[in-house]
């Protein structure tokens, strides 16, 4: 067996791992509140061409939307075709950090231990198993650093175009593409400075690299030219200080940012990948200028969005974390190697002891990334996470429940829903299974949950069925506690779901027809 051979069929068991893994229960961690979002977004667009924009609405680039519109025709539920996104962007993203490996460190093996580091990483189980943003980003973001290593060391303008377009579609996912346009600088380390005609070759990467900025931005002229050019700014305000707001407070928030992003980041780090880390800084003269560049690439946008950071959650950090693994990757082979030339293993043992070295760090991480699709309520992960994904009421325990009960009372004729929350889990949970359903009628409701109750529900309950859904504090913080329904409101429960050791509490209420003129105002 050769050793193409070799190496391809490593790859491929490699990548029948890492679906197997990110497959695994993959619908046990119910619906996030962002993802009901993203993915009735995609439904609406699908069925609709005029509202291929609507992400826009909420300053949210289109891209990942509409790249979810074929998933959503294969797979019948909604929830396994948005998040079968993710797993075939976190595929390629494995994919890139390979080549970036390989055309770093030049070793096809540190390239192999890189993608297993990445398959067992806990960061990207659980980003790559949710119809979120942020796997299609770290995809996007390890492809721009491989396409900016090519044309560094390539100088052809097809690399500058692949770059170009990679930026692009980078730019119509979300807004961090300004971090990888400010990295390509950081490249030139690479750059040899030695060669006969190196500033004619300089001259020429400014160019290229001002052709692929070029194209970014003209790509993203499809969202300038969209009847809401300006919201995704607007939106982006709310997560990011602009300059001229931060100015006033460049540091007063970093410590506190910096202190959160980092908790997380160890967290999902775990104990050996921060000690392959270690060992790839430790020996930092060896491949010293690839390692300085991603150590910058790592850092550069880590302590920019901590100062700049208005509102932070861990998975802003995924992406910024892939050069870590690239140097856990490098630790690993060349802990590996080391060890091999230490203990002159004979060739025929090599692959046995390689293997055997890489499960011991990956065994752990391993069991976090199985706890977290088997039963995510007891997986390790960090709690800032767990809370928002698993325990809160952003998590969607009961909401299947909730379908499947409103779906049998729609059997016997026209129901109308009302849901407490008109932008999140409801009612866009409810209206991923049951918009498409002649008898069942959604309606948002939230500042009219008042201590009075709706009056426009009044005509509808004295028409058909109506019901009310509770699942979070109300908006006047007058009810006791999540999925209650204010005192004094015609209303009778009619199903409770809750899920142990969780926050959630999810409460179906029925109007109650025959108390409605006395409880009206």
């Amino acid at each position: 067996m050769n050793k193409f051979t070799k190496y391809l069929g490593l790859f491929i068991v490699l990548a029948i791992f890492y679906f197997v893994l990110r497959l695994y229960h993959l619908t046990n961690l119910p619906i996030f509140t962002d993802e009901s979002i993203y993915i009735r977004w995609a439904q609406i667009g699908l069925g609709d061409p005029m509202y291929r924009f609507l992400s826009l609405t909420d300053g949210k680039q289109p891209l990942f939307i509409w790249i979810m519109y074929p998933f959503l025709k294969i797979f019948h539920d909604p929830l396994v075709g948005g998040r079968m996104v993710s797993v075939f962007t976190g595929f390629f993203t494995m994919l890139g950090l390979g080549l970036v490996s390989f055309t770093l460190f030049k070793k096809r093996s540190w390239a192999l231990f890189t993608m297993a580091l990445y398959i067992a990483y806990p960061f990207a189980q659980v980003m790559d198993r949710m119809a979120l943003y942020d796997s299609m980003v770290a995809m996007f973001f390890i492809w721009s650093v491989y396409a900016s290593l090519m044309l560094i060391k390539s100088m052809r303008l097809t690399d500058a175009y692949n770059l170009g377009f990679i930026l692009g579609a980078e730019n119509l996912t979300k807004l961090p593409v300004f971090f990888s346009i400010l990295l390509l600088p950081i490249t030139l380390i690479l750059f040899d400075f030695r060669q006969k005609h190196w500033r004619r070759e300089l001259l020429k990467w400014f160019g290229f690299t001002a052709l692929s900025v070029v194209i970014s931005q003209v790509m993203y002229f499809v969202v300038k030219l969209s009847p809401l050019p300006n919201v995704t700014n607007e939106k982006n305000n709310t997560f990011y200080y602009p300059i001229s707001e931060w100015i006033h407070h460049p540091f007063q928030f970093f410590i506190g940012n910096f202190q959160g992003m980092t908790a997380s980041l160890l967290g999902y780090l775990t104990i050996p990948y921060i000690l392959l880390v270690l060992v790839a800084l430790f020996y930092l003269k060896k491949n010293f200028k690839e390692k300085v560049m991603l150590l910058i690439y790592f850092l550069l946008p880590y302590i920019g969005f901590a100062l700049i950071g208005k509102e932070i959650f861990a998975r802003y950090v995924f992406f910024m974390s892939l050069p870590l693994i690239l140097l856990a990757g490098w630790g690993l082979g060349y802990l590996i190697d080391l060890i091999i030339k230490y203990w002159h293993i004979k060739a025929q043992m090599r692959f046995v002891t390689a293997g055997f070295i890489a499960i011991i760090f990956l065994l752990y991480p391993l069991y976090v990334c199985l706890s977290f699709a088997a039963n995510p309520i007891a997986a390790p992960i960090p709690q800032s996470d767990k809370t928002q994904y698993v325990t809160a009421w952003t998590s969607g325990w009961g909401l299947k429940d909730a379908v499947t009960y409103l779906q049998n009372q729609a059997q016997s004729g026209p129901i109308y829903v009302a849901t407490e929350g008109t932008f999140g889990l409801y009612p866009q949970g409810i209206e991923l299974y049951l918009s498409k359903n002649p008898n069942v009628s959604i309606k948002g409701y939230y500042w009219e949950i008042t201590k009075d109750f709706p009056k426009d529900l009044v005509e509808k309950a004295k028409t058909m069925p109506t019901y009310f859904i509770f699942y979070q504090p109300c908006p006047g913080g007058f009810c006791d506690r999540p999925g209650d329904a204010p005192a004094g409101w015609p209303v009778r429960v009619v199903q409770t779901y809750t899920h142990p050791n969780t926050q959630t509490r999810v409460v179906i209420y029925q109007v109650e027809e025959g108390t409605l003129n006395e409880n009206i105002k």
